[in-house]
């Protein structure tokens, strides 16, 4: 229901404005926040129309570049991994999640690649906590799924 009132381009835009946006700071929490709600509008089954929860790609990928919080980071990766995942398991199949990405304007899959986050979720396989891992794990899962040119396109980032 949030997410057909456009609750999600709501949480977007609150986050731009607070923390991407030259004169806005806003407060840790609050980011955290905006994370955690954004990650859970991203969850569940059956999965969520991509074109509602969209814009959160460019919010999680920029956490991913800049925050250094634990908790934050696990809730933008968490979030990454809803969003790519396939609507099942890590199998290819035709409703797959990423091709459902490449099939929305503004080709999705090719904006998560452009963000430079594949090399860091990478990283964050050696990250001392758990909770960050494993997400992580989720990601590269899916991106390894992905049709053979997407997998290659992704192998050579690395």
């Amino acid at each position: 229901m949030i997410l057909e009132k456009e609750g999600m381009d709501a949480l977007v835009e609150l986050y731009n404005r607070l923390f991407v946006s030259s004169t806005g700071k806003g407060d840790q929490s609050l980011k955290k926040n905006i994370a955690w709600a954004m990650s859970n509008f991203c969850r569940g089954r059956p999965s969520t129309q991509y074109s509602k929860i969209s814009g959160a790609l460019v919010v999680f990928g920029d956490i991913v570049l800049k925050e250094k919080d634990e908790e934050c980071l696990t809730d933008a990766a968490w979030g990454l991994s809803y969003l790519l995942e396939s609507k099942g398991n890590f199998t290819p199949s035709p409703s797959h999640k990423l091709d459902e990405i490449d099939a929305e304007a503004g080709g999705g899959f090719d904006k998560f690649i452009e963000m430079g986050v594949v090399p860091i979720i990478v990283s964050y396989l050696n990250a001392p906590a758990v909770s960050i891992k494993v997400p992580c794990v989720r990601i590269i899962g899916t991106l390894s799924s992905a049709d053979d040119n997407k997998y290659i396109e992704v192998f050579m980032i690395l």
